[in-house]
């Protein structure tokens, strides 16, 4: 089973890599949901057929960076909750285990500032980590996992959080804005220290 596991692992993490590096989406340019027509009466948001409305939400969804990272938070907390109350529920450690991966991974990638350099490489890891647990649900449970209906909900929690994880750009790293203080050192190091700005004083 572990190496049915790393082997899973391993393929969807290259396959990841290996897609990215051959597309590199451009969420801006180059998005599969068209701009939805402006409305007649604007109004009116009723007034907009269905399907127009919902390709215009995903594609603000796809596209807004704020939005796309709350709805990542929320599916991929989901998608660790289920896991963990089913875990409990069912006494089954692998699925808690799932979870605590899931929550981890999560955390990492979008509440620890050390590793905000590597978060390419976390989404990375966090999709091949769902594309893992998309495919050894199917190994494990065959066909009878399309009839089971908290499986099937929340392996399509899973695929709408791989879609998202998808159109995750590369950010740059935020760095601190420097004082005016810091700033003068900088530039004038001789005069900052005669003048004792950015020394200590006794």
């Amino acid at each position: 089973m572990l190496t049915t596991l790393w082997a899973t692992a391993l393929t969807c993490y290259g396959a990841i890599r290996l897609l990215r590096h051959s597309t590199q989406p451009d969420l801006a340019a180059d998005s599969p949901f068209p701009a939805a027509p402006e409305l007649t009466h604007p109004a009116d948001p009723v007034a907009e057929p269905l399907p127009e409305r919902v390709s215009a939400f995903l594609r603000v969804l796809v596209t807004d960076d704020d939005l796309r990272a709350t709805a990542i938070l929320a599916l991929g907390g989901a998608t660790a909750l289920t896991h963990l109350l089913l875990g409990a529920q069912l006494a089954a450690p692998l699925l808690v285990w799932n979870g605590i991966g899931y929550a981890a991974l999560l955390a990492s990638y979008h509440f620890v500032p050390r590793l905000a350099p590597y978060r390419a490489t976390t989404r990375d890891v966090l999709s091949a980590y769902t594309g893992t647990t998309l495919v050894l649900y199917f190994v494990q449970r065959g066909i009878e996992g399309l009839v089971a209906p908290a499986g099937v909900v929340n392996k399509l929690v899973e695929v709408g959080l791989l879609a998202l994880l998808w159109f995750e750009k590369e950010r740059p790293v935020q760095t601190p804005v420097p004082t005016p203080a810091q700033t003068l050192v900088a530039a004038h190091p001789a005069a900052a220290t005669d003048s004792g700005v950015g020394t200590e004083t006794d």
